[in-house]
């Protein structure tokens, strides 16, 4: 399995009450779901997703409340594919695979003292697809 990770961004550095407004997803399409995590007593939250052969997707992820957080794309037997810590409230990336993929994405508050209480709040995904033009379906 190939997984490309295409690109990294910080979308909104600086901004100190992260609004997490509407995401830009360029040329991609958005899935047409509403993911929200909420941190409560643990210190990550995950969710499934599943992604498709000849697709290239794109994945936002927004915290009004947290700052720093780690986000970890896993296969279903946790096998690391991408791993990327974000430390301005947001973080987008771009990647595909070449084949289909069951996955869990993984997000952990990024805690620098042990002494530090999990800071509770919601994280928001949003998921872009786009057809990728190399595949060939046949």
């Amino acid at each position: 399995m190939l997984i490309s990770l295409q690109g990294l961004y910080n979308l909104c550095p600086g901004q100190q009450n992260h609004p997490c407004t509407v995401k830009n997803m360029g040329e991609y399409t958005v899935d047409g779901q509403s993911y929200t995590l909420t941190f409560d007593e643990m210190p990550q939250v995950s969710i499934y997703l599943v992604f498709f052969r000849g697709f290239d997707y794109r994945i936002i992820i927004c915290s009004p409340q947290i700052e720093k957080f780690r986000v970890t794309l896993y296969d279903i037997e946790k096998k690391v594919l991408i791993s990327e810590s974000c430390q301005n409230h947001e973080i987008s990336f771009d990647f595909r695979s070449d084949s289909n993929l069951a996955a869990i994405v993984e997000i952990s508050q990024q805690v620098e003292n042990k002494e530090v209480q999990i800071m509770p709040g919601e994280i928001h995904l949003t998921l872009g697809f786009k057809e990728n033009k190399l595949v060939n379906f046949k």
